[in-house]
């Protein structure tokens, strides 16, 4: 408009045509200077204006021009931006399991040369990145990009091209609320994508915090969603650890993809393999180890099938290996030895199951399930105890809460106080402390019973001499043979002739329930816990609980430790979900604080028996500890202590190796489950004689003459699965292990009938 009105202007002015003076307006406009050779005021007036207008358009077009750079880099800043990206990994939410997540990852992308991993979360982007770049991940070539959004807006999907990606991975983001919340959320997240058909070639990996919600998540997601349970996981595998000795290391190693993992080929590349049976698959792979089936037609996965199973077309092989494309079957079977099998081969032992007796040190929320799940893997008679700080009605409100009926929980009929070990240095005599109680209990009830006795109405119209009295004579109770409060009531005297209750029991009872009392407050103030017996409707447990604080050593030391084949240190319920770092810190520093405490307590105990030239206590208690933030991991090796459970990270392994490739959830939900096969570690000298010098694959095929498979080995020091040089002879150690994979029969899951009687 400028230029028109200019030039229709000059033109007027100065007579030259229209088209032309357009052209010198427009000079004008664009560069002051071209001006400065026209002479007359008119000409000159004309000028300065078009100059004046050219100059507020230019500065209208630089303001906007740089108000839409700095919007398109505080979008870019605050994350807000559309990623143009395709086949990604996507990542919705934070939690405790994304830096993990993103590490295992990573890993997987290292043998492509790395990748695009996309992270939306409501954290604001700047912050999230220095989460992540404090980390010190190492990305091996796989960049990350971060977006903030709300991972149930659909708009927000499109955002982060959530239907482009080849997998999704919602994690479980509390943010200090509930587990069912955060279930509820990840629903929402699910039904998202499903709505908006996202991803179109991939599959989405969800992160549920409770068990009752799986179905509800598969139920939305349908054919499209895996479903990890992180609780149900980590409590399976913590349960598994404590059993098995040496397997929290073995399944460190398993999981992930930093040494050898699961892999499901098709073997269409192999089609020679079809028809052969697994005793012959098993000795065809150097670089790999053959664990089972995944069969075409059904979709199930049979792990350690028999010998005889043949591989079928249309199925797939399920190895350990380090990658997908390091290991290829050989022309021919490696050729066995029998001979020499049969003269290193150990014979076969057999013997009953032996009781367990384990110790719980601290409170999960999904205790109730870690109860039922440790009741279907123990035989009949084992006993589990539970320290907490938690009060008895607190843990009953608890479990309660978690599932348990109400008729699944009675109230406690057994109390044991539990005085410090003989091999503590500040044990004290608790018998003596009863006895004082009971002493003075005694002397107070039999006053009362003789002024009531002096004032009591049945004396009339009864004959009140000695002699002749009708009444059973009565014994003094001697409560040094029967500590309290486990005192047998007084034979009762006959009722008065009115009817009157019967006030010899009546103080009976008060003197107990007195002494209990005082009891109670006795122990309180010494700070001594007391064991109570906890009836649960179950087959094979027996629970009891004890109350204390697991970071004293005052009141650990009054625990018999010894007694334990193993001890279970859980992280702290109310920190577990936290997403702050210094509180998982917090939770890890009360776990190792508590597993310090009490391997000291277990040497100073053996050595001070030892000492005494009395029985030593055992030494072979397995201590697992439960640990949030992986970065303590760090302690733990300068501490020297090698069997923890790093939880957090190992349902992170578990999400990524699923995300990689979804048929792999069926084997780790066989592994994690209390039926089917598990990895179990088991002496060498199970397997082959002392000292006998034997391969790999020979002893694969002892191992698999009893049914189990033999996946690797674990040294003092290191584990070895699917090793190289499997045809090597070797000299093993008398402390090698072996580790197998082998069909357990866990005990019936169905709770015993409550006692109505009790």
């Amino acid at each position: 408009m400028i230029i028109v009105i200019g030039g229709a202007m000059w033109s007027v002015g100065t007579g030259e045509p229209v088209l032309e003076s357009m052209w010198i307006a427009w000079t004008f406009i664009a560069d002051p200077g071209t001006h400065s050779e026209h002479t007359g005021i008119l000409k000159r007036l004309i000028s300065l204006g078009l100059t004046l207008g050219g100059m507020c358009i230019f500065a209208v077009i630089i303001g906007t021009i740089s108000d839409s750079i700095s919007t398109s880099v505080d979008n870019l800043r605050k994350g807000k931006s559309r990623v143009i990206e395709s086949n990604h990994t996507l990542i919705l939410g934070q939690g405790d399991k994304l830096i993990p997540t993103i590490r295992q990852i990573s890993l997987a992308n290292a043998s492509c040369g790395g990748g695009i991993i996309v992270v939306m979360t409501t954290t604001p982007k700047e912050e999230l990145e220095i989460t992540i770049r404090e980390a010190n991940l190492e990305m091996h070539g796989t960049e990350v990009i971060v977006r903030t959004g709300v991972p149930h807006i659909e708009s927000d999907l499109r955002k982060v091209s959530a239907a482009g990606a080849r997998s999704v991975i919602v994690l479980a983001d509390r943010g200090g609320s509930s587990a069912d919340i955060a279930d509820v959320n990840t629903v929402r997240t699910v039904l998202s994508l499903r709505g908006m058909q996202a991803p179109k070639d991939g599959h989405i990996v969800s992160e549920v915090c409770d068990v009752d919600d799986e179905e509800l998540v598969r139920l939305v997601g349908r054919d499209s969603v895996e479903t990890i349970v992180s609780h149900d996981i980590i409590g399976r595998l913590m349960i598994q650890c404590a059993l098995e000795t040496g397997l929290a290391q073995v399944l460190e190693t398993l999981l992930g993809f930093e040494d050898n993992e699961f892999y499901i080929n098709n073997c269409e590349q192999w089609k020679d393999l079809f028809g052969l049976r697994f005793d012959q698959l098993m000795f065809r792979f150097e670089n790999a180890v053959i664990i089972g089936f995944l069969r075409g037609r059904s979709g199930k996965v049979e792990l350690n099938p028999p010998e005889d199973s043949k591989l079928l077309p249309g199925d797939s092989l399920v190895v350990i290996a380090e990658d997908d494309d390091t290991y290829s079957p050989m022309s021919r079977e490696h050729a066995l030895s029998k001979k020499h099998i049969a003269y290193v081969m150990q014979p076969e032992r057999t013997g009953a199951k032996r009781k367990e007796k384990m110790l719980f040190v601290g409170w999960r929320r999904d205790m109730d399930d870690m109860i039922l799940q440790l009741d279907q893997y123990v035989t009949e008679g084992s006993q589990l105890t539970i320290y907490t700080h938690l009060s008895l009605a607190e843990r009953e409100s608890r479990l309660r809460q978690g599932g348990m009926d109400l008729e699944d929980f009675r109230p406690p009929t057994h109390a044991r106080t539990l005085a410090p070990s003989a091999h503590s240095k500040s044990a004290i005599n608790m018998k003596e402390v009863l006895r004082s109680l009971a002493d003075e209990e005694h002397d107070v009830s039999e006053r009362k019973l003789a002024e009531t006795e002096s004032k009591s109405p049945d004396s009339k119209g009864v004959d009140s001499k000695p002699s002749e009295s009708k009444s059973v004579e009565q014994k003094p109770v001697d409560h040094r043979k029967s500590p309290p409060p486990s005192i047998s009531p007084t034979p009762r005297r006959p009722r008065s002739d009115t009817g009157g209750k019967d006030d010899r029991l009546t103080i009976t009872k008060t003197a107990v329930t007195n002494q209990a009392s005082k009891c109670k407050s006795a122990l309180a103030a010494a700070k001594v816990p007391t064991e109570v017996e906890m009836h649960l409707k179950l087959n094979h447990l027996e629970v009891f609980q004890i109350e204390g604080n697991q970071t004293s050593r005052k009141q650990l030391d009054a625990v018999p430790l010894e007694t334990y084949d193993s001890i279970l240190i859980l992280a702290d319920e109310d920190l577990e979900a936290s997403q702050n770092s210094m509180d998982m810190v917090y939770a890890d520093s009360r776990s190792l604080t508590t597993l310090l405490l009490i391997r000291d307590m277990q040497i100073e105990r053996h050595k001070q028996a030892e000492a005494a030239g009395g029985h030593a206590p055992k030494e072979d208690t397995t201590v697992i500890s439960e640990i949030l933030d992986p970065r303590t991991k760090t302690l733990l090796h300068t501490s020297e202590v090698s069997d923890y459970v790093t939880s957090n990270e190992l349902v992170s392994m578990a999400i990524a190796m699923v995300a990689e490739q979804r048929t792999v959830n069926k084997v780790l939900k066989e592994l994690f489950s209390t039926h089917g096969n598990q990895i179990l570690v088991k002496p060498i000298t199970n397997y082959v004689k002392e000292g006998a010098v034997v391969s790999f694959w020979e002893i694969m095929w002892i191992a698999k003459s009893r049914q189990d498979l033999l996946i690797g080995f674990k040294t003092k020091d290191k584990v070895y699965l699917n090793p190289p040089d499997k045809a090597e002879q070797r000299a093993w150690m008398s402390s090698d292990e072996l580790v197998i994979l082998r069909e357990v029969q866990v005990n019936n899951a169905r709770r015993r009938p409550s006692n109505t009687n009790t």
